[in-house]
């Protein structure tokens, strides 16, 4: 998994959030806001990673446990999925 080149991270009024550009402007009109941990995840997928590779990520940072950390992963890759901002 690697994040698409169509989305860019940006500060908004204090929060941070998933803005589509080019391509994904005609398929996703709106905007992702994204926590500390969805940023991390977000950063790690500068280059290919596995959900296993993202778990790590999460337990190396954080204390979770790594059945909630690969949850946590699951449905962030999902809701990325589901607006292109993730191949």
């Amino acid at each position: 998994m690697i994040r698409s080149e169509d989305f860019l991270l940006r500060e908004v009024a204090g929060s941070q959030v998933l803005v589509p550009v080019g391509a994904a402007t005609r398929s996703f009109a709106g905007i992702v806001t994204l926590n500390a941990v969805g940023v991390l995840l977000w950063d790690a997928l500068q280059t290919q990673q596995s959900e296993e590779s993202l778990v790590s990520v999460l337990t190396e940072r954080y204390e979770v446990s790594e059945a909630q950390a690969m949850a946590d992963v699951e449905k962030f890759l999902q809701n990325l999925k589901t607006v292109g901002a993730v191949k």
